[in-house]
């Protein structure tokens, strides 16, 4: 039976090597050692910090591969932290420009979908981008309003809620570069913003 404190081995044997990876149980789980070579190779201990479920272990990519989302230790069943380690997200079309832009800002009365329409058109002038259809708005009835804008190389959208003060989110997708920085403060001063924060999601 395990106490806190005790230390699990781990080994996993890949085609050249074997990488051994041990696990302080004390609680909270934290610390992680990872080492390359054989498990006698104590100076070739790395202490990493574990952030669950963020980990952060260096994990080589075999291993990656090789990994299960469970372990047995002494007959009884282990979740295994380096399940997390794949990541899920990888750029499909590299040779694609893709730019995302997200934009929220809170004002001083909802923005309606008349403004939802003249603001998008405006937003393809500062990004320079070529429109495709007009704009359209809709009431999306007590959740607020909603609008989108095709534009050439993807497009926009907006969003406006009934908060206090109220909130509204713009998310610009394109497949043509354009200044984020210009474009939020251009939403900003249009909307004459009470506040706004803005961010790219990279791809």
């Amino acid at each position: 039976m395990l106490h806190r404190g005790h230390n699990l081995m781990v080994e996993y044997g890949l085609a050249k090597t074997d990488v051994g990876v041990r696990f302080s149980l004390a609680a909270p789980l934290k610390t992680a050692m990872v080492r390359h070579g054989s498990p006698q190779d104590e100076p070739g201990e790395k202490q990493l910090v574990l952030s669950p479920p963020k980990y952060r272990l260096a994990c080589p990519p075999k291993l990656q591969r090789r990994r299960e989302q469970y372990f047995n230790f002494g007959g009884r069943k282990f979740f295994n932290p380096l399940n997390h380690m794949n990541p899920t997200w990888k750029n499909l079309a590299p040779d694609l420009i893709r730019q995302r832009l997200i934009v929220e800002g809170t004002t001083e009365k909802i923005v309606e979908p008349e403004q939802i329409k003249l603001y998008l058109r405006e937003l393809a002038k500062i990004t320079d981008m070529e429109v495709l259809s007009e704009p359209e708005a809709h009431s999306a009835h007590n959740m607020g309003y909603g609008g989108w804008i095709h534009w050439k190389s993807s497009g926009a959208a907006f969003y406006s809620y009934p908060t206090n003060p109220p909130l509204f989110t713009v998310d610009c997708y394109t497949c043509k570069p354009f200044s984020a920085e210009g474009a939020a403060e251009f939403t900003r001063k249009y909307f004459n913003a009470i506040a706004l924060v803005w961010k790219e999601v990279k791809v």
